[in-house]
């Protein structure tokens, strides 16, 4: 089962991932606090979704242009070296 990571304090998406089986309840998964199954929106460069756990649910945000190259070191769609952010 897929489910989506953001950060605990900021709510910021950190990625996806797959959900561990509970080990001791066949077909039943874990999902921990910091992630849900409901997938971030698409989102522009310069754009981070972040989840808002009390309403269960994302939220798009700008962010200045600075921080778009560093989004993108972090995509799982587009490698990007170390010379590149700097």
């Amino acid at each position: 089962m897929k489910i989506y990571l953001f950060n605990s304090e900021t709510g910021a998406y950190l990625g996806e991932t797959f959900a561990d089986e509970a080990p001791l309840k066949r077909g039943e998964y874990l999902l921990p606090d910091d992630a849900t199954l409901i997938p971030p929106p698409q989102v522009e460069p310069g754009q981070i979704p972040f989840f808002i756990i009390r309403e269960q649910r994302w939220e798009v945000r700008n962010h200045p242009r600075s921080c778009e190259k560093a989004f993108r070191a972090v995509s799982l769609s587009e490698s990007i070296s170390a010379e590149e952010l700097q």
